[in-house]
């Protein structure tokens, strides 16, 4: 796959900090055991597991390419969790809705997501 940015026929897209973001449908699997160490904020489902039991998701990613697409769902894990590289499955241009009767909107996603390209996911705040 191309690491260059598709031709959105919707054109959904969007220029941040000096930087055209366009909208990704990504698909990766987190390794059984690791799932409590990813949390994006954007969009996200488990689609299913795959014969190891790890899961198999599927995002709406915003990003300047198919390559920070998928280093930002990179980022939404943990730091001593994060992996070298996420295990891809597939990037594509997203067309249509994000929101689906298979793919419902929850409370907590925000949408779009990431504002800033490769932005990490936001650390906990603490009282200490």
């Amino acid at each position: 796959m191309p690491d260059k940015a598709p031709t959105h026929e919707s054109d959904k897209s969007q220029e941040v900090e000096d930087q055209k973001l366009f909208a990704y449908w990504v698909s990766i699997k987190i390794p059984c055991g690791n799932a409590s160490a990813f949390e994006y904020h954007g969009p996200w489902w488990v689609s299913g597991y795959d014969e190891n039991d790890s899961q198999i998701i599927c995002a709406a990613v915003m990003a300047t390419d198919v390559g920070a697409a998928y280093e930002t769902l990179r980022l939404a894990y943990d730091d001593q969790a994060r992996p070298k590289a996420v295990i891809e499955r597939f990037c594509a241009a997203l067309e249509g809705a994000v929101f689906s009767d298979r793919f419902k909107r929850a409370d907590w996603m925000l949408w779009p997501f990431p504002v800033v390209a490769l932005q990490p996911r936001p650390r906990e705040q603490s009282n200490d």
